[in-house]
């Protein structure tokens, strides 16, 4: 299937994100530049009119969204995004890397003016205790894909960024990444045993308190609804596909501890 009026051009990179808060995920494109026949800047912004065949729904909205430039006021060569709620504040954000090594982010991607306002200052460096510019490649060009999901089932997304060299670097949110918000208070997780691991039917979850039990894919989905508050859970893992899942369990504090299980 193809999607009228986007650019036909190498390395375009897509985000899907509901950007006007309608319901509709709508799609942001980030490119290589401007062309002749696809003229404008490096981030697109095609909104979704949630009606007709989906080929035909996504329409172009702002062919230079964001006004994105560099420092010299040249266009960001290779412009990926990707769109979560980073500062936990329940609005989506948009995060962009660059060939350049620049990575930008960008609070609440619906309020933003329309020369977009962000700041690459969101890694933390625990040394220092402050916030660092997040830059990666050196003094060479390199292609950057960042990702974002809650793998670890905290209720905050993870950063991915792959690299054109090889590689995924990976960053959690905690300690200041992506906000400038003090770190949460961390307090311990319930111990918590769980066997057989690898699972083929059934798995038991053992804690030495009251905990709900959820278990998670590792894009963060739930495919197991939090359970009513046991020491001892019976997990069934009948119809879920071979590979590795998250149990997340929560106390009645609110503390969480996450195990990894395996099922065959």
């Amino acid at each position: 299937m193809e999607l009228p009026n986007l650019p036909n051009q190498r390395y375009t990179m897509p985000a899907v994100a509901d950007v006007d808060g309608d319901g509709h995920p709508d799609l942001l494109l980030g490119v290589t530049g401007a062309s002749t026949a696809f003229p404008g800047g490096p981030l697109r912004y095609y909104r979704n009119s949630g009606t007709g065949e989906l080929s035909q729904r996504f329409r172009l909205e702002n062919n230079d969204y964001g006004q994105l430039r560099n420092a010299d006021g040249s266009l960001p060569g290779f412009l990926s995004p990707v769109v979560a709620d980073f500062d936990r504040d329940g609005r989506p954000d948009l995060l962009t890397a660059a060939t350049d090594g620049t990575v930008q982010f960008f609070a609440d991607l619906r309020t933003q003016p329309a020369t977009f306002a962000g700041r690459t200052n969101i890694v933390f460096d625990p040394l220092n205790q402050q916030l660092e510019a997040a830059r990666w490649g050196g003094s060479f060009d390199m292609r950057l894909v960042p990702a974002a999901a809650d793998v670890n089932g905290d209720g905050v997304p993870e950063l991915f960024l792959g690299q054109e060299t090889g590689g995924i670097s990976s960053f959690v949110g905690r300690g200041g990444l992506i906000t400038s918000s003090p770190a949460p208070v961390v307090r311990s997780g319930p111990e918590v045993r769980v066997f057989p691991n690898p699972a083929t039917a059934q798995a038991t979850v053992e804690a030495t308190e009251l905990v709900r039990l959820t278990v998670l894919d590792l894009l963060g989905r739930t495919v197991r609804p939090q359970t009513a508050p046991a020491r001892v859970h019976q997990v069934s893992v009948a119809g879920l596909a071979a590979g590795v899942y998250l149990v997340r369990s929560q106390n009645e504090a609110g503390a969480v501890s996450v195990r990894r299980l395996e099922v065959k």
